[in-house]
Formats: C-alpha cells, structure tokens, sequence
C-alpha cells in the first residue's frame, strides 16, 4: 500500500481506540483523578477528546506532508487552519463558553483534516500531469 494508505489505517486505529478510551474508561478514570467534585466535567472531557479523533487524521498525515511538499504549501495549511480556529474562537467561546470552546477546537482540527486532505490531493494530481 502506499503511504498515504498506510497512515490512513493508522489513523482508522487510533481513532478506534481513542473512542473507545473517550466512552469506556474516562467515565471510570474521570471520578478516580479527581474526585466525584468534577462529574460534570466527564460530558465536556469526552466531547474534547473526541476532538482528537478529528485531529489526528490530520497528524498522521505530517509524515506525508514533511516529506513531499514545499514549504509554500504548509504555510497555507498553517495559516488556513490556524485562521479558522481563531475566528471560530472569536465567534462561539463569548457565546458558548466552554461549549463554544470545545465546538471552536472540533472545527478547527476538522478544517486542518479538510485543508491537509485537500492539499494532498492536489499534490497528487499535480504529480500525475507531470
């Protein structure tokens, strides 16, 4: 397979075991760290850490990016990513609070798995016409 294949499986594993830590065991480690005094925080922990899901289709795929494109190109990736997750902060944590915030962060690590997509795609297409 080739390499972006095989960071694909990888992220499809740790995205399997991140959910299953996210609805198994942080219900049950959440109350032994800190104690019953932080139960309400379990449904906004698990909602950030299910963030992590999105994110990390997006880091996986570094290694790619590192290794064949142009510094151009992950400058647009940075600044493209790191844009929305400024305005997405700026709109919905005044609104939203820590709600907005954890909606702020699932967009912007959705964005970057979008634009790091995007952007390997396009650097694949360009390799095939020339």
């Amino acid at each position: 397979p080739t390499l972006h294949r095989k960071l694909f499986i990888i992220s499809l594993i740790l995205s399997i075991s991140i959910l299953v830590f996210i609805v198994c065991i942080l219900p049950w480690l959440f109350p032994l760290i800190f104690t019953t005094a932080y139960q309400d925080s379990i449904l906004y922990s698990q909602l950030l850490c299910g963030t992590l899901i999105l994110g990390q289709f997006a880091q996986t795929q570094v290694v790619f990016i590192n290794s064949r494109f142009d510094s151009k190109t992950k400058r647009d990736i940075a600044v493209g990513s790191n844009a929305i997750k400024i305005l997405s902060s700026v709109l919905l944590i005044p609104q939203y609070g820590i709600m907005g915030a954890i909606i702020s962060t699932a967009c912007y690590r959705a964005s970057t798995a979008i634009i790091v997509s995007m952007s390997i795609k396009r650097h694949r297409k360009n390799q095939i016409s020339t």
